[in-house]
């Protein structure tokens, strides 16, 4: 497997340098590609990857779903924990007044009260995980489907440190180059779900030998 590198060429009278990738084997039937050629056709494939809008639709309300679900059930949990502690303290307090009023000897006031605040202890615990910080889910869906919706819009609009990310969280490992356009055998875990719409736009699978071309993208290709 060879790694595809950019380089620049000096042409013209005024120097102008222009920009392009190529593979660094020698024997390949991959030829040099301009760096505007050579992100079209990633462009390209971005879009192949884009799920369809119905399937992105589909799968953000069903975060959402899940989500308010979820806070629905955490936020009963934790009503009836608060509900077990405040019972619980007014045991505490009839035990403490019980002693108060000699109702209850001293070694069986102890008992009582220990026995209260460890179950307190417990139910207080309970309180606390029950508690979550609620999100926006209504902003994160939206941002979601934006994103998903079009691919290569954001890896576009994005700066090199973005896209890096961007790639990064798309594909596991590295996508191919096999020219002229591009594969990958690995694609995230959020996006393989979605890919069902797609199927038989996408290349998926690493040809073997020097025709595959692992792409290095986390240098700019550009000339100044």
């Amino acid at each position: 497997m060879k790694h595809i590198t950019h380089a620049c060429n000096t042409g013209g009278r005024n120097g102008t340098k222009y920009a392009y990738y190529h593979c660094s084997g020698r024997n390949h039937p991959c030829p040099s590609t301009t760096k505007e050629d050579f992100e079209k056709e990633f462009v390209a494939y971005l879009r192949k990857l884009t799920p369809k809008e119905n399937v992105v639709r589909a799968f953000t309300e069903l975060i959402k779903e899940k989500y308010d679900s979820k806070i629905e059930i955490i936020q009963l949990q934790h009503t009836a924990a608060e509900t077990q502690v405040n019972l619980l303290k007014k045991k505490r307090q009839n035990i403490i007044d019980d002693r108060a009023a000699r109702v209850i000897s001293p070694e069986l006031f102890k008992e009582q009260l220990s026995k209260v605040e460890n179950e307190l202890t417990v139910k207080k615990v309970a309180v606390a995980e029950s508690t979550l910080e609620e999100i926006d889910i209504t902003t994160l869906t939206e941002f979601s489907y934006a994103f998903l919706s079009d691919l290569a819009k954001a890896w576009t609009r994005g700066t090199l440190e973005q896209k890096r990310i961007l790639v990064g969280s798309m594909f596991p490992k590295k996508p191919t180059y096999h020219f002229p356009s591009y594969r990958t055998a690995y694609l995230a875990s959020y996006l393989k779900p979605l890919q069902g719409s797609n199927r038989g736009q996408i290349q998926h699978g690493v040809a073997d030998g020097d025709r595959t071309r692992d792409i290095r993208l986390h240098k700019p290709a550009l000339c100044h």
